[in-house]
């Protein structure tokens, strides 16, 4: 009796082990499982594959929103599907799209309602010369001048393993080479422009901003009219980003994201006085980042057109061609029908906005 108990005692042992190693096991697939479900090609997304045939498609879906950069990150400051009942418009249409190397950014217009071009610069990172710049800004101030600025809201978000670091102050808009002689004529004496291609390789120039700064990050707004936001967790957060302020340089951590307020002299003439003359002149904005370390140290405007070939070799230029389609679907109002069509479903627009706020 007592071998057939000790026989029995072995047995539910060995059953035992072998239980346990076979929950092991399981437990060993399913953290292989899951990890796997967790690579869907963006290295900062949480998001994983959920079981069963009928969700595949929205996996599939998924991945190829995330790794191609198709929709900017959830933030109600930059929301290019929300639309305002009985507008015709979405609150943030996208006018340009861009990604290169798990970097991507998204461009919507950032002007008045009457889509007049602004008639004076913003206050930081001015590229425009002093010799005459009252008389100038002076002169545009007079009713019937047409406005000079063409401004945009401009998100951007990390999507690497890595810090990344936007430059702000190296962005640029790549005039088409057919609107060259335009944006020529409102030029201002000793005014920077650089050299440049089209997407298609066709030689032409291209603005460096006038203005940027930066408005939100990750959702939150930073600063208002110019001036940083009093809550302190935001005013650290602000400082934290800012590595350096005279080129708008922003540290990105891996799924963060910015948004910035930039604005490029490309009016002054009658013939380019509202935004979509603008953005009709436009093949593309540029927009260049770095990988952060702490050895970076600033000021970083210029560096985008460095010579160094370390340099360029680190550059990663966004390139975000203007989606003119989109573009002429947002104004086809204002051009068939006038300002009043337009501004009309604007203030509709904002009505409906400020009484989302309440």
């Amino acid at each position: 009796m007592e071998n057939f108990t000790s026989a029995s005692d072995a047995l539910m042992r060995d059953g035992r082990k072998g239980v346990n190693a076979l929950h092991a096991q399981l437990k060993d697939q399913k953290k292989q499982t899951r990890e796997k479900k967790a690579q869907c090609g963006n290295a900062s997304c949480q998001k994983e594959e959920e079981v069963g045939k009928a969700l595949l498609a929205d996996w599939k879906n998924h991945k190829k929103s995330c790794t191609s950069f198709s929709d900017p990150p959830l933030c109600h400051l930059f929301d290019p599907k929300r639309k305002i009942a009985g507008c015709s418009y979405v609150e943030h249409p996208v006018f340009a799209r861009g990604t290169q190397d798990g970097m991507g950014c998204w461009a919507t217009p950032h002007g008045s309602v009457t889509g007049e071009l602004a008639r004076k610069p913003g206050n930081a990172l001015t590229n425009l010369p002093s010799k005459g710049n009252t008389y100038d800004l002076m002169l545009h101030m007079m009713p019937g001048i047409p406005g000079s600025w063409f401004d945009i809201r401009l998100m951007v978000q990390n999507r690497t393993k890595g810090p990344m670091l936007l430059l702000g102050s190296e962005i640029v808009a790549v005039i088409k080479d057919s609107h060259r002689k335009d944006f020529l004529g409102g030029i201002r004496d000793g005014e920077t422009h650089l050299p440049a291609k089209e997407l298609n390789g066709t030689a032409t120039i291209a603005q460096p901003p006038s203005y940027v700064d930066i408005t939100a990050l990750n959702g939150k707004t930073v600063k208002e009219g110019g001036e940083v936001v009093k809550d302190k967790p935001l005013r650290d957060a602000y400082s934290t980003a800012l590595i350096d302020g005279d080129s708008c340089a922003v540290l990105l951590q891996p799924a963060e994201h910015a948004i910035l307020e930039v604005q490029f002299r490309l009016g002054g003439i009658q013939e380019v006085s509202r935004e979509f003359h603008a953005w009709a002149m436009l093949d593309h904005f540029v927009i260049p980042c770095l990988p952060y370390s702490t050895t970076l140290s600033g000021s970083f405007r210029g560096v985008s057109r460095h010579t160094d070939k370390d340099v360029q070799a680190s550059l990663v230029n966004m390139r975000a061609p203007i989606i003119h389609k989109d573009v002429d679907n947002w104004y086809h109002d204002f051009v068939t029908r006038g300002e009043r069509a337009h501004v009309a479903q604007m203030m509709q627009m904002l009505m409906g906005m400020a009484m989302n706020k309440t």
